[in-house]
Protein backbone atom coordinates (compact mmCIF):
# COMPACT_ATOMS: atom_id res chain seq x y z
CA UNK A 1 0.00 0.00 0.00
CA UNK A 2 1.13 3.80 -0.22
CA UNK A 3 -0.04 7.33 -0.18
CA UNK A 4 1.21 11.02 -0.53
CA UNK A 5 -0.86 12.10 1.93
CA UNK A 6 -1.42 9.54 4.92
CA UNK A 7 -5.50 9.79 4.48
CA UNK A 8 -5.65 8.10 0.90
CA UNK A 9 -4.48 4.63 0.05
CA UNK A 10 -3.60 2.76 -2.93
CA UNK A 11 -2.55 -1.33 -2.90
CA UNK A 12 0.23 -1.88 -4.91
CA UNK A 13 -0.11 -4.92 -5.14
CA UNK A 14 -1.60 -7.85 -3.66
CA UNK A 15 0.96 -10.63 -4.51
CA UNK A 16 4.26 -9.74 -4.31
CA UNK A 17 6.71 -12.54 -5.39
CA UNK A 18 8.20 -12.88 -1.74
CA UNK A 19 6.63 -15.31 0.95
CA UNK A 20 3.86 -14.17 3.44
CA UNK A 21 5.69 -12.69 6.49
CA UNK A 22 4.94 -10.46 9.82
CA UNK A 23 7.99 -9.41 12.16
CA UNK A 24 10.50 -8.54 9.12
CA UNK A 25 12.43 -4.99 8.65
CA UNK A 26 12.04 -2.86 5.94
CA UNK A 27 14.44 0.15 4.89
CA UNK A 28 15.00 2.65 1.49
CA UNK A 29 18.58 2.40 0.16
CA UNK A 30 19.67 3.95 -3.41
CA UNK A 31 15.74 4.76 -4.57
CA UNK A 32 14.50 1.22 -3.55
CA UNK A 33 12.13 -0.34 -0.90
CA UNK A 34 13.83 -3.36 0.66
CA UNK A 35 12.59 -6.09 3.14
CA UNK A 36 14.27 -8.32 4.93
CA UNK A 37 13.85 -11.47 7.18
CA UNK A 38 10.57 -12.10 9.14
CA UNK A 39 8.72 -15.07 10.27
CA UNK A 40 6.26 -17.08 7.77
CA UNK A 41 2.86 -18.36 8.77
CA UNK A 42 4.43 -21.53 10.12
CA UNK A 43 6.50 -19.33 12.36
CA UNK A 44 9.79 -19.90 10.70
CA UNK A 45 12.05 -17.27 10.65
CA UNK A 46 13.33 -15.86 7.62
CA UNK A 47 16.94 -14.85 6.12
CA UNK A 48 16.10 -13.96 2.13
CA UNK A 49 16.66 -9.82 1.60
CA UNK A 50 14.01 -8.29 -1.15
CA UNK A 51 13.82 -5.10 -2.71
CA UNK A 52 11.49 -3.11 -5.41
CA UNK A 53 11.85 0.18 -7.10
CA UNK A 54 8.05 0.78 -7.04
CA UNK A 55 6.69 -1.59 -4.54
CA UNK A 56 5.35 -3.85 -7.46
CA UNK A 57 7.79 -5.61 -8.93
CA UNK A 58 9.86 -7.39 -6.15
CA UNK A 59 12.93 -9.08 -6.80
CA UNK A 60 14.88 -12.02 -4.77
CA UNK A 61 18.55 -9.79 -3.60
CA UNK A 62 19.76 -12.67 -1.44
CA UNK A 63 17.92 -15.96 -0.47
CA UNK A 64 20.17 -16.29 2.91
CA UNK A 65 21.67 -13.72 4.39
CA UNK A 66 25.22 -13.49 6.13
CA UNK A 67 23.38 -12.49 9.21
CA UNK A 68 20.93 -15.72 9.37
CA UNK A 69 17.55 -15.95 9.81
CA UNK A 70 16.04 -12.51 11.44
CA UNK A 71 12.96 -11.41 12.87
CA UNK A 72 12.04 -8.39 14.93
CA UNK A 73 15.05 -6.77 14.28
CA UNK A 74 14.90 -3.01 13.25
CA UNK A 75 17.23 -1.09 10.65
CA UNK A 76 18.20 1.99 10.09
CA UNK A 77 19.82 3.58 6.99
CA UNK A 78 23.16 6.07 7.97
CA UNK A 79 25.77 7.61 5.65
CA UNK A 80 24.54 5.82 3.21
CA UNK A 81 24.97 2.51 4.58
CA UNK A 82 22.10 -0.04 6.13
CA UNK A 83 22.75 -1.06 9.76
CA UNK A 84 20.64 -3.91 11.23
CA UNK A 85 20.85 -4.53 15.19
CA UNK A 86 19.74 -7.15 17.31
CA UNK A 87 16.40 -9.43 16.91
CA UNK A 88 15.48 -13.04 16.74
CA UNK A 89 17.17 -15.70 14.97
CA UNK A 90 13.84 -17.88 15.82
CA UNK A 91 15.12 -19.67 19.38
CA UNK A 92 17.10 -16.58 20.75
CA UNK A 93 17.70 -13.01 21.08
CA UNK A 94 20.61 -11.12 19.32
CA UNK A 95 23.08 -8.76 20.47
CA UNK A 96 24.55 -8.12 17.45
CA UNK A 97 25.30 -5.32 14.56
CA UNK A 98 25.41 -5.77 10.83
CA UNK A 99 26.05 -3.13 8.24
CA UNK A 100 25.65 -2.96 4.25
CA UNK A 101 26.22 -0.40 1.92
CA UNK A 102 24.33 -2.12 -0.50
CA UNK A 103 21.88 -4.41 1.06
CA UNK A 104 23.49 -7.30 -0.67
CA UNK A 105 26.98 -7.41 1.29
CA UNK A 106 27.20 -7.62 5.21
CA UNK A 107 29.58 -7.37 7.69
CA UNK A 108 29.38 -7.89 11.30
CA UNK A 109 30.12 -5.10 13.10
CA UNK A 110 29.98 -5.91 16.81
CA UNK A 111 28.78 -9.51 17.56
CA UNK A 112 27.82 -8.41 21.42
CA UNK A 113 26.45 -4.81 21.20
CA UNK A 114 26.42 -3.35 24.73
CA UNK A 115 22.35 -3.07 24.75
CA UNK A 116 22.20 -6.55 25.41
CA UNK A 117 20.26 -9.21 23.68
CA UNK A 118 17.06 -8.12 22.31
CA UNK A 119 14.14 -8.27 20.08
CA UNK A 120 11.41 -6.08 19.05
CA UNK A 121 13.05 -2.76 19.72
CA UNK A 122 13.03 0.48 17.63
CA UNK A 123 16.44 1.66 16.29
CA UNK A 124 16.04 5.44 15.19
CA UNK A 125 18.65 8.01 13.87
CA UNK A 126 18.98 11.05 16.23
CA UNK A 127 21.31 13.83 16.49
CA UNK A 128 24.41 11.76 14.08
CA UNK A 129 23.38 8.90 16.53
CA UNK A 130 21.75 5.82 16.11
CA UNK A 131 19.89 5.00 19.33
CA UNK A 132 18.60 1.78 20.01
CA UNK A 133 15.19 1.94 22.07
CA UNK A 134 13.19 -0.69 24.26
CA UNK A 135 12.37 -4.52 23.43
CA UNK A 136 11.99 -7.69 24.96
CA UNK A 137 15.21 -8.87 26.57
CA UNK A 138 14.58 -12.51 27.70
CA UNK A 139 10.40 -12.35 29.13
CA UNK A 140 11.30 -8.92 30.16
CA UNK A 141 9.64 -5.52 28.33
CA UNK A 142 12.79 -3.03 28.89
CA UNK A 143 12.76 0.80 28.68
CA UNK A 144 16.39 1.42 27.90
CA UNK A 145 17.69 3.55 25.39
CA UNK A 146 21.03 3.30 24.14
CA UNK A 147 23.41 5.12 21.86
CA UNK A 148 26.19 4.68 19.05
CA UNK A 149 28.67 7.85 18.72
Amino acid sequence: WFSSDGITWSQATSSAEFSPRRWHSSFILNSKIWILGGQDANGDSLADIWSSPDGIVWNQEIETASFGPRNLADVIVYQSMVWLFGGSNGSSSMSDVWSSPDGKTWALINANAGFGKVKGHSAVLFDERMLVIAGFKGGDVTGDVWSSP
